[in-house]
């Protein structure tokens, strides 16, 4: 009788414990809570900061008010595949079937025009202007990679983007800096409200990173938007969920 009474009470010891004391992992200390709301008012703010200065340094045009965005809220577009030098999406989205293709290859300086900056105290020269165009992403001596084709169909009617990207080099492709964002890039989205597509790009590397978004509908390319290195800084966007614009 006795064993009985003792197996009764040790599985009521062990069956009627609280579920949070058994997973400790699960409970939200006070600290926690305050850390998660102080990393959200973080943030907050300087998404806050960082749109404000899109609106007036960036689109001043009140027609393109509306492309931007909250990144979180838009369409996601179903990604292919993606390697270091290749990136592919292929979707329906609100019956538009929609493709986009880029590939990389490696720079070859002798297939362009370069005026080259050069250096007393480096052991390298700049591609100062390529073909005419100041590059993004290709300072730091000249660019490792360039666009090598470029594929962009809404409905199968192709949208003529690639002599908007001759002049962005050194693409960061499929990496993961942002948490939670622009995973992998480039990034493709959908604006459901305005009907347009969003291609969100990354490159360069340290003070020659540069960030931009692309705009094309299902008939053509609309515009581009390029930061570099200086805005994105003067903003804090080199951070964990940037969440672009």
């Amino acid at each position: 009788m006795k064993t009985i009474k003792y197996w009764i009470i040790l599985i009521c010891v062990l069956g009627c414990q609280n579920p949070e004391k058994k997973n400790p992992a699960k409970v939200k200390t006070g600290n926690s809570i305050s850390k998660e709301k102080n990393e959200k008012a973080y943030y907050a703010k300087y998404d806050s900061i960082f749109l404000n200065f899109i609106n007036k340094e960036v689109i001043t045009n009140s027609e393109e008010k509306k492309y931007i965005s909250d990144v979180d809220k838009l369409k996601s577009i179903n990604l292919v595949s993606c390697d270091s030098m290749n990136i592919s999406y292929e979707d329906s989205i609100d019956g538009k079937k929609i493709k986009l293709q880029i590939s990389l290859r490696k720079f070859d300086d002798k297939n362009h025009k370069i005026r080259y900056k050069e250096y007393e105290d480096r052991d390298y020269k700049d591609c100062e202007l390529i073909d005419g165009k100041e590059p993004w992403g290709g300072y730091y001596g000249c660019p490792q990679t360039e666009i090598k084709e470029v594929n962009i169909s809404v409905n199968g009617n192709q949208i003529e983007i690639k002599d908007k990207l001759t002049d962005v080099f050194n693409f960061q492709m499929c990496e993961y800096d942002y948490k939670k964002h622009f995973n992998p890039n480039p990034l493709l989205k959908y604006d459901q409200k305005n009907k347009v597509f969003y291609f969100y790009i990354k490159g360069g590397q340290a003070a020659d990173t540069y960030f931009g978004k692309y705009v094309f509908d299902e008939n053509s390319y609309i515009t581009r938007y390029l930061l570099h290195y200086g805005q994105l800084s003067e903003t804090r966007s080199f951070r964990e969920n940037f969440k672009g614009f």
